[in-house]
């Protein structure tokens, strides 16, 4: 991955810290345009985002529990669109096969969201990648 760094002058009226804040930013955001396919919306990663943390931390989520913490980040049609995330089906024949849906033992008609092995490749390829950039970045 090549990366340019930015140099321009000082803006008196942001934040201070905000450009060191806004190159991790596009540092991240550039890593995730590499690693992803080009068709997933900002929303759609920031679902998966959530997702995985909730999965790294040991927890199980429900899409319930993803569109809470997300706000109104998400949209309204973002149990439609996450599909792209599952195993490929007629309906969605690109589908990543990162997330399963995984019933609650005591009640089934709840779901949880949980990643396959493929889904946690990609959040550790992620992860690998974006660290190595931090590295680089200067303090």
């Amino acid at each position: 991955m090549t990366r340019k760094n930015l140099t321009m002058a000082t803006t008196p009226d942001l934040l201070p810290g905000s450009a060191h804040a806004f190159e991790r930013l596009a540092a991240a955001i550039q890593i995730l345009s590499e690693m992803v396919p080009p068709r997933l919306s900002a929303r759609q990663l920031l679902a998966f985002s959530i997702i995985a943390y909730a999965n790294a931390m040991g927890r199980r989520i429900t899409l319930a529990e993803v569109r809470e913490i997300a706000g109104d980040g998400l949209g309204v049609s973002i149990e439609r669109t996450i599909n792209s995330f599952f195993e490929p089906t007629r309906r969605e024949p690109d589908g990543l096969g990162w997330l399963e849906q995984v019933p609650d033992e005591d009640d089934r008609r709840r779901k949880f969201l949980v990643l396959t092995a493929e889904g946690r490749r990609a959040v550790n390829e992620i992860t690998a990648a974006f660290t190595a950039t931090e590295r680089e970045l200067p303090a």
